[in-house]
């Protein structure tokens, strides 16, 4: 998932963008699917996640002529690889989430990032939450319980979700510390230095692990980082020309339901029923946060 900011959209093909967004989201869906593909640990898989995100990107920007902003510049700047710390914890929780429990409940614990972040902006600027975010953080809170197959520790699922809600917060704290530079950076270069420093802070817990098992996983883990993860990434910017960020943010909100039927249709996971309600009422919750009358179109 990605952050952006208010924008006015442009002119363009509105629809062609459109399509380029739910490509987007759905790809942020099926990268849930390589925690369970992928024979490895979490940490080796964002490990070869960023790795690899980090050398396409890099490559890009090199073909392109501009190499010359692979590196930050100024002390303010050097902010944006330290948020790599912060990246690599969120996918690192994300796929423990999708380990020990299932797909689903991965992402649809995840899915309560926007309302963490919420109460998140309201804790950091001092004010109080809204009465649209307290109900919606109510209603985000009844989702995860009414998703969680039982409340008792001994169940996978119930850690499984603890972890994705971690990972959500995790996303919220990352894009809440990343706006400032939002405004001064593009987010290719904020993406670039995030996944490569990703990749290199967790490079010490590989040692004595095992790698991936032929020619099969390590294209998984590429397919994972570069169109997955890099590729997603350009298809989610490219469709800010024309889509407004409000509206962003409720399609991004599909991501649970696109990972799950591609998870039903590869994996053969069959999510239980409370748990495809608890999705409903998250992402009902998420739009409600988000729509209001005065921004139709």
């Amino acid at each position: 998932m990605s952050a952006v900011g208010q924008r006015p959209p442009a002119a363009g093909r509105p629809w062609g963008d459109l399509l380029r967004l739910h490509l987007a989201v759905a790809g942020f869906g099926f990268a849930g699917l390589c925690g369970k593909l992928i024979h490895l640990e979490p940490v080796a898989i964002v490990a070869g996640r960023a790795g690899f995100a980090a050398l396409a990107i890099a490559a890009a920007f090199c073909l392109g002529g501009r190499a010359r902003d692979l590196l930050p510049r100024g002390r303010r700047q050097w902010l944006g690889p330290a948020l790599g710390l912060v990246l690599a914890a969120h996918w690192w929780t994300f796929f423990q989430a999708i380990q020990v429990a299932s797909v689903a409940i991965g992402l649809v614990s995840f899915s309560t990032s926007p309302i963490l972040l919420l109460l998140m902006e309201a804790l950091w600027y001092r004010r109080r939450p809204g009465v649209r975010a307290l109900l919606a953080s109510l209603a985000a809170l009844a989702g995860v319980l009414l998703a969680a197959p039982s409340l008792r520790w001994a169940d996978a699922s119930l850690r499984g979700m603890l972890w994705g809600v971690l990972s959500g917060g995790l996303y919220a704290l990352l894009v809440l510390l990343a706006r400032p530079l939002v405004a001064e950076l593009s987010s290719w270069r904020l993406a670039l230095w995030q996944n490569a420093v990703a990749a290199l802070v967790l490079v010490p817990f590989l040692a004595g692990g095992r790698g991936p098992d032929g020619p099969g996983q390590w294209a998984l883990l590429a397919l994972l980082g570069v169109l997955l993860t890099a590729g997603t990434h350009g298809l989610f910017l490219r469709s800010m020309r024309t889509v407004p960020a409000h509206l962003a943010v409720l399609t991004c909100s599909l991501e649970p339901a696109y990972g799950i039927i591609a998870a039903a249709a590869i994996l053969g996971e069959r999510p239980a029923g409370r748990t495809l309600l608890g999705a409903a009422l998250i992402a009902a919750a998420v739009a409600y946060t988000t729509w209001s009358p005065r921004r139709r179109r």
